[in-house]
């Protein structure tokens, strides 16, 4: 299971079951005017229901606060500071597994589709490099659970799972 907070999102994510396998979506919310202790104790709330593997929260902002109280009861979080950099990295991961096939969400859910659809590539303001960014709306807020999302797929490497990243022991 891997789980995503960001400011404004979250995403539970249920893992492949086999290398190349299919991502699949279980819950998604929105924290829509939540401070940073209610955001935590959501969080919390969903560890306790499922048995949680990864968390990736952005330190960007209000995010900071959040990955603090989060490190109390699941110290191995890992925090994301964006960047050029940090964003193309994210992007690429998830345009890899959506284009394929390896994703899966409720089609009911148009929200997640429309933060998807958000994210834009841009030039940053020096001109110098590409980033990736999103306007800020009522519908998708700042593409909140589509970067929840890119967060949680960034665990699996760029290559995706395979024999020769992943292992298995069994001890009896």
């Amino acid at each position: 299971m891997r789980l995503f907070s960001e400011c404004s999102g979250l995403m539970v994510i249920a893992l492949p079951l086999v290398p190349g396998g299919k991502f699949r979506v279980l819950e998604r919310h929105q924290f829509r005017g939540m401070d940073f202790a209610a955001q935590a104790s959501v969080i919390k709330a969903v560890c306790d229901r499922y048995w949680v593997t990864y968390i990736g929260i952005d330190v960007t902002g209000l995010g900071s606060g959040v990955a603090q109280l989060v490190r109390q009861f699941f110290p191995n979080v890992t925090t994301f500071s964006y960047s050029p950099e940090v964003k193309t990295r994210l992007v690429l991961k998830a345009y890899d597994v959506i284009h394929r096939g390896r994703l899966e969400f409720d089609a009911g859910w148009t929200d997640m589709a429309q933060s998807l659809m958000a994210i834009r590539k841009t030039i940053t303001a020096g001109g110098r490099q590409f980033t990736y960014t999103a306007g800020r709306n009522d519908n998708t807020g700042h593409a909140d659970l589509a970067w929840a999302l890119f967060h949680a797929l960034h665990n699996e490497p760029l290559e995706g799972q395979t024999t020769a990243n992943t292992g298995r022991m069994e001890i009896f």
